[in-house]
């Protein structure tokens, strides 16, 4: 997917640092004199971004006049400790539509490229081609008219050489869209779609074993609500400011400078203020996968987060599920009859102040070097600001049996912790008959008989609310305290 990396990169000079279009213009020739102060414009705003890493004459922007439009040519990064070549450079065409707006069409990144870099003491080689792209949006410099840009690349291949042994990735096809709605002044809701059809890798690791999974299809959508574009200028400013000292002072080997903890501080506020809520959602269908000799299907893969701060406190939210496991490498009617259909699991983490959360890691910059001073202001932060620790959803589907749950825990110091939960499950009785006749697993049915003697019958389910507080643990309001290890 690095190939990304250049849409965004040339999309970012052309269409958030683009001018607003003259409307005299839209239709008429565009002179040499017109493309060179559009240029200068850009190179400059560029510049001022990303200074003082970054002088005007650096910027690898050329924008040319032809006929009634521009053409820009983004040329290659210089990154230090990096070498990029490829076969054409990024290149788009600009025209001026009404409102001030620009339609930017015919956007191709590099159909091949080629990088060296040096990662952590580890060479690392990356070859990508394209055989066929197509790309265009519009875009509203002054962001009062929704902007997008759109695109689909065919035929990508990607080999990476690490430590770890050579790597191929192929993607038949790429389809992705952008869109920006605005939402107020200086504030956009944004919104990505990505789909892959058709992806596959192979591995060969530096053992001899050879790892293969490929899928169908893959499916990623992501949105951020309130996204404040002079915060988000603010950031890149900022991160650039401090890549650009840390690589001054020995790497940053000997430890983050006054002047870089300040950096960092306003880097954490620019976060907290950057975005109201943000989420981002994954599927993977069709998977195979194969491990040497260990191969296997797995219909469905998904994942999600989300990221808020309702009135003011923190709130993240993850999840993960499958469906629909299947290897001949784990025997149908041995223990293979045990994996479940389906599994899915929400942890979640709120209740924190966003603002209080913030002034912590800005504090804790002084103090990163030592253990114990992290640690007791860790414990004093948790103390006025306990932590809910959540499992909003757990499923695991067994087909003729079903465990659902639910629970919630506080955490306001490692010695104060309450928390509830509930699970319950359906067909318990069932699993336990087939677990008994099965030679593997009938070790674990005295287990299951203790579980279902403290569970409580509720229908057709058998159900556990756990509570625990004050170091006393209790099922159903049986007091298992003793369980709990010194």
């Amino acid at each position: 997917m690095r190939p990304f990396i250049c849409i965004y990169f040339s999309l970012i000079i052309l269409l958030h640092l683009a001018r607003p279009a003259d409307a005299q213009s839209i239709n008429r020739q565009v002179t040499s004199q017109d493309a060179a102060a559009l240029q200068q414009d850009l190179r400059l705003w560029a510049s001022n971004l990303l200074a003082p890493a970054v002088t005007p004459d650096a910027i690898p922007l050329e924008i040319t006049a032809e006929g009634n439009r521009y053409r820009a040519t983004l040329g290659l990064p210089m990154i230090p400790g990096v070498i990029i070549s490829a076969d054409n450079a990024a290149t788009a065409f600009l025209a001026p539509i009404d409102g001030g707006r620009w339609d930017i069409h015919d956007i191709r990144v590099p159909s091949t490229a080629r990088v060296t870099a040096d990662m952590l003491g580890l060479p690392v080689r990356i070859r990508y081609r394209i055989a066929e792209q197509t790309a265009r949006g519009e875009f509203d410099p002054a962001m009062k008219a929704p902007s997008f840009y759109r695109g689909t690349m065919r035929g990508i291949t990607e080999t990476v050489e690490n430590a770890d042994g050579p790597e191929t990735v192929a993607m038949q096809e790429v389809i992705f869209e952008n869109r920006f709605l605005p939402a107020q002044s200086n504030v956009l809701d944004a919104t990505n779609r990505l789909t892959v059809n058709g992806y596959s890798a192979d591995q060969k690791l530096k053992d001899g074993t050879t790892i293969t999974y490929s899928a169908d299809k893959i499916e990623m959508a992501a949105q951020a609500q309130g996204l404040n574009t002079l915060h988000l200028t603010t950031l890149l400013h900022d991160v650039a400011a401090l890549g650009h000292q840390m690589a001054t002072t020995n790497g940053g080997k000997e430890g983050p400078t006054s002047a870089q903890k300040q950096l960092f501080r306003h880097v954490l506020v620019q976060l907290g203020a950057l975005f109201v809520a943000a989420e981002a959602k994954e599927s993977i269908s069709g998977v195979k996968f194969q491990v040497g000799p260990i191969a296997g299907t797995l219909q469905e893969l998904a994942f999600f987060s989300s990221l808020q701060a309702p009135n003011g406190a923190a709130a993240l939210r993850m999840g993960i599920g499958a469906a629909g496991f299947a290897s001949d490498y784990v025997p149908a009617d041995g223990l293979g009859q045990f994996i479940p259909k389906r599994i899915a699991i929400a942890p979640s983490i709120s209740g924190t102040s966003k603002d209080a959360l913030i002034q912590f890691l800005s504090e804790a910059l002084d103090i990163a070097d030592d253990d114990q001073a992290l640690a007791n202001g860790l414990l004093q932060f948790l103390a006025k600001n306990p932590v809910n620790v959540g499992i909003d959803e757990l499923l695991i589907d067994l087909g003729t049996a079903r465990l659902d749950g639910t629970g919630k825990v506080q955490i306001a110091s490692p010695t104060d912790i309450d928390g509830t939960a509930e699970l319950r499950m359906t067909g318990l009785e069932a699993l336990m008959r087939r677990i008994g006749q099965s030679p593997e697993t009938k070790g674990v049915l005295p287990a299951l008989m203790m579980l279902k003697g403290i569970g409580q019958t509720d229908g057709n389910a058998t159900v556990w609310r756990i509570a625990y507080s004050g170091n006393k643990l209790t099922v159903n309001g049986n007091d298992l305290s003793a369980l709990i290890p010194d």
